[in-house]
């Protein structure tokens, strides 16, 4: 058993509670289990209980052993100091707080009913993925609906926890912060990484003083990326030479060109091509973030990205190699999925961090179509479209932080098929 199912079956009080005695001999009565803590500290917090004819106010910790309080170093740590039950399924020692005082220990084992710890394992072994699968028709669409718009709140928060760093990391230039995100979601999953690691080499100070020359943003960011270390046209020798003047200039670092991978990319999504539509997005784009967060809609949005490639790129693929003549937009796909890792996140931290509600951010979703890859198809059996961008990564999220942890007891749908 873990230790999140006894969570479950105290907070829901589902559990043998008569006559109750806890190890230690002393009689108990449960008037209120208290409210379930997503923080750090004790598992329930405000819980009324009589012990031995002596009403506390508390809280209540819970753990499949009770030595577990020593080794999680509860008994050092005073924000357990208010504890006045430790819930377990097996009492294997007496437990203390900081201020040396004896926690009663309720030992859960023979209080469990059996037919509520079986359905729990039936269901958490079951072979489906996610394991609701087969039963999910069962459950009431506007509690999929609610687990989803949490499960999103939680996605965007996380997102923005990662963002407020670099924030912090670029002393609040929100310019830079969209730069180094917008780098990443160019590369898309196969070249985010390097695309990553040429932000950090090639920092936004830099661009913005070259943002209206796109000749030199290319040699910026071909050069720093480690394309123009072996020239083998006239154009990419001609890149080289203004990167060797800028290089000396910035004191900047080239890149190994390895690190880029081609295989397997339609040539159109080549981070070469990446590289020069960004030379073009942030030539002229002075206050790029002002510019998208005082967009009127979505549409308004996705046309900053409509860019074009320089001409020597409309019939190139990479340098040195030419191929026939033709115009490089970015997908539309590819602006959703930008809109969607870099645009959304950053909006819903600035309307955090400014207080104000995150109605802008979500609705960008609501107004984008729904990704498609292989976590959202591995929900086609839900009741419920998901035919929006917010639908999708709620089910990614749901999926990566719970389906594959079998955290289903966390999740309101899980609870909602084990209490049915």
């Amino acid at each position: 058993m873990k230790e999140d199912f006894l969570q479950y079956i105290w907070e829901n009080s589902l559990f043998k509670s008569d006559n109750l005695i806890s190890s230690e001999g002393e009689s108990i009565i449960i008037h209120d289990i208290g409210v379930r803590n997503k923080n750090a500290g004790p598992d329930f917090v405000n819980a009324e209980i009589t012990i031995n004819e002596i009403k506390w106010f508390g809280n209540v910790e819970i753990h499949i052993k009770s030595s577990l309080w020593n080794a999680h170093s509860h008994s050092n740590d005073p924000a357990y100091n208010n504890v006045i039950l430790h819930v377990v399924l097996e009492n294997n020692c007496r437990v203390k707080t900081l201020e040396n005082r004896v926690i009663p220990n309720l030992e859960m084992r023979d209080l469990l009913f059996k037919e509520i710890e079986n359905n729990y394992l039936n269901f958490i072994n079951k072979e489906d993925f996610p394991i609701c699968n087969s039963q999910i028709k069962e459950v009431d669409s506007s509690v999929i609906s609610c687990q989803l718009a949490k499960v999103l709140q939680e996605r965007l928060l996380y997102k923005s926890e990662i963002i407020e760093k670099l924030l912090v990391d670029t002393k609040q230039d929100w310019e830079s912060v969209l730069y180094v995100l917008i780098l990443k979601s160019f590369g898309l999953k196969v070249n985010s990484l390097p695309m990553e690691i040429l932000s950090r080499l090639l920092p936004y100070s830099v661009i913005r003083k070259h943002k209206n020359n796109i000749f030199q943003l290319e040699s910026l960011f071909f050069g720093v990326a480690g394309f123009l270390k072996s020239p083998n046209d006239v154009y990419s020798d001609t890149l080289k030479k203004e990167f060797t003047y800028l290089k000396h200039k910035y004191n900047l670092e080239e890149m190994d060109v390895s690190s880029w991978k081609f295989l397997r990319l339609r040539p159109a999504n080549f981070p070469t091509i990446r590289l020069a539509q960004l030379s073009v997005l942030f030539s002229n784009s002075e206050s790029l973030f002002s510019k998208f967060r005082n967009s009127k809609s979505v549409k308004e949005i996705k046309k900053l990205f409509n860019v074009e490639v320089s001409v020597y790129w409309e019939s190139h693929y990479v340098l040195g190699k030419s191929s026939v003549l033709k115009p490089k937009r970015l997908g539309l796909s590819t602006v959703n999925v930008i809109i969607i890792n870099s645009i959304v996140p950053l909006f819903y931290l600035y309307e955090k961090i400014h207080s104000e509600n995150s109605s802008l951010s979500i609705d960008i979703l609501k107004k984008l179509k729904s990704e498609k890859n292989t976590i959202v198809s591995k929900f086609k059996q839900f009741p419920i479209k998901l035919n929006t961008a917010a639908k999708s990564q709620s089910v990614i999220h749901l999926y990566n932080n719970y389906c594959s942890q079998k955290k289903c007891l966390n999740c309101d749908i899980g609870i909602h098929l084990l209490k049915h």
